[in-house]
């Protein structure tokens, strides 16, 4: 008896709590919602299905409410298209304002696939391979008495791109392979703004012919284009493009000219220049920077800015440079106290702002001062007496020039060293060789008169005793 009761009271148990979570167990039943990834063309439309797990009749969906949201400025939701789809029989509705869709009806949906189609419309201004992520932000169906799953998508829109694009750097009489990437449908049409400089084939091999301006573009099967910048077609000359400075030597408190030397730049159009110079201060001191007799005379004066051992040299013009020479004169003068040899160096140098050069840097070495010792017949002289002066050795630079420091007592030749004594006092004689190198010097001493005692012979007596 009591067995009995326990079940009875089980079975009833068992029935009460079916009839608790029969709602519960149906709530929750889900139906999933997604949206595929995909792309277009920017300006024109496509249709994206909204697709769904199986809709059972036992759900009784009858209505739902979503929102969706992307970035308009690359996509933007104009409409739905509802034919062939699970809601071909229903109302639908859309608000472009929100991007919200509704539908509502008697019957009741079921089965799987398409819920509905989304309109969705590329933007006529969107650059090729911008994308946005279509979200909802609502996904409820029957008001929300059914669990729902809703995910987006992501939609590109769709471009082609040739590289390479910019940047280029072709020479006269040279190859150069151009290729696609992106979304291409075949066949691929080349072309060349100007055959006279370049033709392209089907393959996207380029043959420059002679130096111009040329844009290469390209064309796919489904209408997408992409074009390079504009870029030059450069006279073969570009190849062997350089700029150098040369080594040189010096002595010691001279000055000198340093020429920064390009190589033959016809056909290139250079417009412009700009570098840097590196110096060695301890050996040299800068005393400009000129462009005078140079390629760049006609384009004015350079605009030089320094700092320490730096030289920043730009300079810009409408005339364009022909041939090889000079482009600007560094001078400089050898310090005094200057020895050994340092780098003299260039670097950030920019020809239009993009031909690259070779660059050859130079080397200074510094010269001591010539030691010029010089010999005269005597070191006393009078009044109206001529010496003769001349260079004993040969580390001075002929010609040398005569001076002296009193010429109201004495003169010199200054080109044979002849020299004439012509009133009382001290005088010093030197010479400056033809680099303005100084002699060592000579003090001469000038009398009124000149004073001898002749030889006299004495004899003496006989001692007597």
């Amino acid at each position: 008896m009591i067995i009995k009761l326990t079940s009875k009271w089980m079975k009833q148990a068992f029935i009460t709590t079916l009839v608790i979570l029969m709602p519960m167990l149906l709530q929750a039943r889900q139906i999933d919602l997604s949206v595929s990834d995909s792309s277009a063309i920017a300006g024109t439309e496509i249709l994206i299905p909204v697709n769904t797990s199986l809709i059972a009749l036992s759900d009784e969906v009858n209505s739902g409410n979503f929102e969706f949201s992307l970035n308009e400025n690359i996509f933007e939701l104009t409409g739905f298209e509802k034919q062939g789809t699970l809601l071909e029989e229903f109302d639908v509705f859309f608000n472009s304002a929100t991007n919200r869709l509704a539908f509502a009806g008697s019957d009741t949906v079921s089965g799987s696939g398409p819920l509905i189609y989304l309109k969705l419309k590329a933007k006529d201004d969107a650059a090729f391979f911008n994308y946005t992520d279509l979200t909802f932000q609502v996904a409820s169906i029957n008001e929300g008495n059914v669990q729902v799953s809703a995910e987006g998508a992501r939609f590109r829109i769709r471009g082609i791109t040739i590289q390479p694009r910019s940047g280029i750097e072709v020479l006269e009489g040279n190859d150069l392979q151009f290729s696609l990437s992106g979304d291409i449908v075949e066949p691929v049409s080349w072309s060349v703004t100007d055959t006279s400089v370049a033709q392209i084939n089907n393959a996207g091999l380029l043959r420059a012919k002679v130096a111009g301006l040329i844009q290469v573009k390209a064309q796919d099967g489904q209408g997408l284009r992409d074009s390079t910048v504009f870029f030059r077609v450069q006279p073969s000359t570009l190849q062997d493009l350089s700029l150098t400075i040369s080594d040189i030597s010096e002595r010691q408190t001279k000055s000198f000219e340093l020429p920064i030397s390009v190589s033959d730049v016809t056909g290139l159009q250079v417009l412009s220049a700009g570098m840097t110079v590196n110096f060695d201060t301890n050996d040299l001191e800068l005393l400009g920077v000129t462009n005078q007799g140079t390629l760049t005379e006609s384009w004015g004066e350079p605009n030089v800015n320094t700092s320490g051992g730096t030289i920043s040299i730009a300079a810009a013009g409408t005339d364009t440079l022909e041939g090889a020479g000079s482009l600007f004169l560094l001078n400089f003068r050898v310090k005094q106290d200057a020895t050994g040899s340092s780098n003299i160096t260039l670097s950030g140098v920019s020809l239009n702002e993009g031909l690259d050069a070779e660059i050859t840097n130079g080397r200074f070495s510094a010269l001591s001062a010539p030691d010029i010792f010089i010999s005269q017949g005597d070191t006393a002289v009078s009044i109206g007496d001529d010496l003769q002066f001349s260079v004993t050795n040969n580390e001075g630079t002929a010609p040398y020039t005569w001076q002296v420091s009193d010429p109201s007592i004495a003169t010199i030749d200054s080109n044979t060293g002849t020299f004439s004594a012509t009133g009382r006092g001290e005088v010093v004689v030197s010479a400056l060789d033809a680099d303005d190198f100084p002699s060592e010097e000579a003090i001469i001493t000038i009398n009124d008169f000149d004073a001898w005692l002749n030889t006299v012979q004495v004899e003496y007596p006989d001692t007597a005793e």
